[in-house]
């Protein structure tokens, strides 16, 4: 029996199977078919897998430790989101499979179905089947695409990182900017190591082309000696570069620095600034034009070298030497530098010739030259020719050249090519266009006032003329862009290195001013006036283009008064009061007075011009002249001001006479005044003090003299006075009740009755009505404060303060009122263990900025014992003050002299311990520090100085005062009671009796750290 034939079945095809099994017209594939295409489909589940099906190698991602942990977590989320969506859907069709329906419909109940939407089909087609899985990480269709944050970052990184692929095959390896990019595009994916050695690659294949990639280099160096040994390879490599020589000098030490300038000019010697920088250090002539003429001779086509050799010679051999080098080297430069040479000497020659003011103005070779450089250089189609003319006429006035700029100016607007200097009708609006900011910048300014008068007069030739209206046009340009300040830069001009006491007026505005009808009384007291004829500066001081600022030619000053004095529309107070208060500045007093005085004789009713004119006579020195015109500022009636009375009030007390009769006949006609009523109750305060001393001395009653001093100041607060006035409700409950009464009970009385008073005469203002009823929380908060830190201690005085100041308004956290001194307290008056909790809040929380508050933390930092940082607050208060802050001022000097900040003080002056010797000990405390002080702030800087400009600071500091002024104190409660309050007669016209320095010492002492 043979056995039976095996039953073969049929070979299906998986791809069959498949296409049986799934429902592909869904809208949804089954997982891992979506990118397959025919038999060759298949699931994939890595990126090796992906890159097998796609034929494409998967890139790479440089991702960071925090950020894949992140894309983790995102796709670990996404998971569970889909298994979750998963088990759902399958949970839902076994329920519905396995519940049976609990109410059948009747055939009535169908029919009624289809009624309400006909258009709607009864079972809803589901979006997938029941055995599909939900799409995971792919898209098949832009409907149905799940885009997720992994997917986004992935992107993202992926984007950044083919960008700087792609940088980096761009560019040349030898162009300087190629390096830099690739080094940057290195650092940005996070390969700092390479990008370092591709600058120093780059460095040495193309370092010799320019400082680029050495700067590029630097940038990225910490260490000062890495800085100093790279530059000197960048020197090495690109000898003729002067940018880097400058770097490289930056980081030489002091003593090392000439021996790096004479490599400097022997790698670079067509480098004019390079040269210049190494005449600083020769102070010898005959060695400067030994190394002028060197220069020279390897170079000649450097014309500020030109200039300097002229200036150590005579005029004649001065004007050979540029002759000559105009001949062989003819250039815009050297022809300018010529009339810089002509205007130089002209100081010498105004005393011969004996010309007035305004005809100095015209100078013959000075327009020769200059014209000669316009025909020959100057192209007005050409951009870069008319910038070179406008730099070269801006760099000629800043060193003070006013009639060298003012003629280039005036060539740059007129033709050139005309026999006669013609000057067109529209010049100022020509060069208006031509440069925007003329009136904003203060030396070109100058330059445009003295180009008005060179033009006015050779259109007049001499004829003695009103203003024209060209020059009200120009001048009102002027005031009304920048009034101060421009007034400041024509009269610094003339006044940088001239007396500084004495003015001398040309003979030509003295007349002018007769004409006026000015009639001056004779001046009992008088400062010395200078000689007619002030030298040029021997030649042996000039050592730079910059030496003209000592031979300016005369008639600057008389240019601003020549023209304000005679122009209508400029006859106002506040032009008056500008230009006499920028002669005040620059201590021109006689001139100062003199156009208070011609302001007086046209508007004789304004009682601000006669303190005005006093204040000058009392600093020339005529004491009875200041108060002949404060009695006459008195005498006039009616008057809308009450300054007279009170400066005369404050002259009277300063000689230290009774003041209580003339305070009471000035508040006859100003009966609400608030400052003749507080210099009335000051003045009845000394009475008082000084009657109750007498009285205990006695054993007397003081009850008299305490009633009459009541009744005073309560007829200060009546309604018909100064009931409304929170200054004087403050004064007598603190100044009067508080500290001269010790009666702390009447004190707080008046306090609670003048906030009552106040608040309810604030309610009627509707503009800014909260304001200042915030305002007046804050000042009678600030005077309980006081009158309980004296009766009651520091305890009750935190808790008044921590009241008042959770009762004063804040906007977005910040006091809407100034709290600096309550914020000050609040800090000062805490445990030593809260202090800095009190701080941060004020700083940080409140971010109050005020040089007290500055003051306190630098206080709190001293006692941590962090003393550079302590002195760094007490030096961001100074400068938040501007040194106006007596206290912050104080505060700092008193740190600054302690033996433990004496290494920091010295490190940020320059100095160093073997510097100084015991001797100098002393002067640096008392009176070095003071000066450096102002000197930063003038700088507007904290940072320190070189050692050698320390010493000359030390060496001069009584010179510099004399160019800039120091800031004078003026707030501060410690500041206050020293210079004021403890004694009214401190107080002058002119300031204070005492000096700034004993002041501030006293302050210094009543510091408590």
């Amino acid at each position: 029996m043979s056995a039976a034939a095996p039953v073969l079945s049929t070979k299906v095809d998986k791809y069959e199977q498949v296409l049986a099994k799934y429902d592909w017209r869904s809208p949804f594939p089954p997982r891992g078919y979506q990118y397959g295409i025919g038999r060759g489909a298949k699931a994939f589940i890595t990126s090796a897998e992906l890159s097998a099906t796609t034929g494409v190698s998967a890139p790479l991602l440089a991702l960071g430790g925090e950020q894949s942990a992140m894309l983790d977590a995102l796709d670990r989320l996404e998971e569970r989101r889909h298994k979750r969506r998963r088990e759902d859907v399958k949970g839902g069709a076994t329920s519905r499979e396995g519940k049976k329906p609990k109410l059948l419909l009747s055939m009535e109940d169908i029919a009624t179905v289809g009624s309400g939407a006909s258009n709607q089909s009864l079972v809803k087609r589901k979006a997938r089947t029941e055995d599909m899985d939900v799409v995971d990480g792919y898209a098949f269709d832009d409907e149905t695409a799940v885009v997720t944050a992994s997917d986004l970052l992935r992107g993202r990184a992926l984007a950044a990182n083919q960008t700087l692929e792609n940088i980096l095959n761009m560019g040349s390896s030898s162009e300087q900017t190629t390096w830099i990019t690739h080094s940057r595009a290195l650092r940005e994916m996070g390969m700092t190591k390479k990008a370092q050695q591709t600058l120093v690659e780059g460095s040495r294949l193309t370092g010799s082309k320019g400082p680029l990639i050495w700067k590029e280099q630097l940038q990225h160096l910490n260490d000062p000696a890495a800085q100093r040994q790279l530059l000197e390879q960048a020197v090495a490599a690109c000898k003729t570069c002067e940018e880097l020589w400058f770097l490289l000098l930056q980081y030489q030490p002091p003593h090392e620095q000439l021996h790096w300038l004479q490599k400097a000019v022997m790698a670079c010697p067509a480098s004019e600034s390079l040269w210049l920088r190494i005449l600083g250090y020769v102070t010898a002539p005959r060695d400067q034009r030994k190394i002028i003429r060197k220069a020279l001779e390897v170079t000649p086509t450097l014309p500020s070298l030109w200039a300097m050799l002229a200036r150590l010679e005579d005029y004649e051999r001065g004007k050979a030497i540029f002759n000559a080098a105009a001949a062989e080297h003819p250039s815009m430069k050297i022809i300018i530098e010529g009339a810089k040479f002509e205007e130089f000497h002209l100081r010498g020659q105004v005393g011969s010739e004996k010309e007035g003011g305004n005809e100095q103005l015209h100078n013959a070779k000075i327009h020769s030259l200059v014209r000669q450089a316009a025909q020959r250089f100057l192209l007005m189609d050409e951009e870069k020719s008319r910038t070179e003319w406008l730099d070269a006429a801006r760099v000629a006035v800043s060193e003070r050249y006013i009639l060298t700029s003012a003629y280039m100016l005036l060539h740059f607007v007129c033709d050139t090519g005309a026999a006669t200097l013609t000057i067109p009708v529209t010049w100022l609006e020509d060069l208006a266009a031509l440069v925007p900011d003329m009136w904003r910048a203060h030396d070109v300014l100058c330059a445009a006032w003295a180009t008005m008068l060179i033009g006015r007069d050779a259109a007049v030739k001499g004829t003695n003329e009103a203003v024209t209206e060209k020059d009200v046009q120009i001048i009102g340009f002027a005031l009304r862009s920048a009034p101060f300040t421009s007034l400041e830069t024509a009269v610094s001009a003339v006044t940088r290195y001239i007396s500084s006491t004495t003015v001398s007026y040309t003979s030509r505005v003295e007349d002018g001013m007769k004409k006026e009808g000015i009639k001056e009384e004779e001046e009992e007291e008088e400062l010395g006036r200078p000689v007619a004829t002030i030298q040029a500066a021997p030649p042996t001081c000039s050592t730079s283009a910059t030496a003209a600022s000592q031979c300016l030619p005369l008639p600057l000053v008389s240019v601003l008064l020549y023209t304000l004095f005679r122009a209508p529309a400029f006859n106002t107070i506040d032009v008056m009061l500008s230009v006499a208060k920028v002669f005040y500045d620059h201590h021109f007093y006689d001139g100062a007075h003199r156009v208070l005085m011609l302001a007086i004789t046209r508007y004789p009713v304004n009682a601000l011009l006669f303190t005005a004119a006093a204040k000058t006579k009392m600093a020339m020195g005529c004491r009875k002249g200041a108060e002949e015109l404060l009695l006459k500022g008195t005498a006039i009636d009616p008057s809308d001001s009450d300054i007279a009375w009170v400066k005369l009030a404050v002259h009277r007390r300063s000689n230290r006479e009774d003041i209580v009769p003339l305070l009471d006949e000035a508040l006859v006609h100003f009966p609400t005044s608030e400052r003749l009523w507080l210099m009335r109750l000051e003045a009845e305060g000394m009475k008082a003090q000084q009657l109750l001393e007498d009285a205990m001395a006695r054993g007397s009653s003081t009850a008299p003299t305490i009633n009459g001093l009541r009744r005073v100041y309560g007829k200060a607060l009546s309604s018909e006075h100064c009931r409304l006035s929170p200054t004087i409700w403050c004064y007598a409950a603190v100044k009067l009740e508080s500290n001269l009464f010790s009666d702390a009970g009447a004190a707080r009385a008046l306090l609670l009755e003048g906030l009552v008073v106040c608040e309810k005469g604030c309610q009627h203002l509707h503009h800014n009505g909260s304001t200042k009823r915030a305002e007046v929380r804050a000042t009678f908060g600030l005077a309980r404060c006081h009158v309980e830190l004296r009766h009651a201690g520091s305890e009750t005085a935190l808790e008044t303060v921590k009241e008042v100041l959770q009762q004063l308004p804040k906007v977005d956290g910040c006091f809407t009122v100034s709290v600096g001194e309550l914020v000050a307290l609040s800090i000062d008056l805490e445990n030593p263990a809260t202090r800095g909790r009190a701080a941060a809040q004020a700083v940080q929380h409140w971010r109050v900025r005020d040089p007290l508050v500055f003051s306190s933390v630098a206080k709190l930092y001293h006692a941590a014992g962090r003393h550079e940082k302590a002195l760094e607050q007490a030096m961001k208060a100074v400068q938040m003050s501007k040194g106006r802050c007596g206290d912050a001022v104080a505060l700092w000097l008193k740190l600054a002299s302690m033996f433990t900040y004496r290494k920091i003080v010295m490190e940020k002056m320059g100095l160093t311990v073997k510097d100084e010797s015991n001797e100098e000990e002393t002067a640096l405390q008392n009176g070095v520090l003071l000066a450096w002080l102002w000197k930063q702030l003038a700088n507007g800087s904290s940072g320190g100085t070189s050692g050698s400009e320390a010493m000359e600071d030390m060496k001069g500091s009584t010179e510099s005062a004399t160019h800039s002024e120091p800031p004078k104190p003026n707030s501060g409660p410690l500041w206050i009671y020293v210079s004021k309050s403890r004694d009214p007669s401190n107080v002058t016209l002119l300031g204070f009796r005492d000096s700034v320095e004993v002041m501030l010492t006293q302050v210094v002492e009543m510091i408590k750290l």
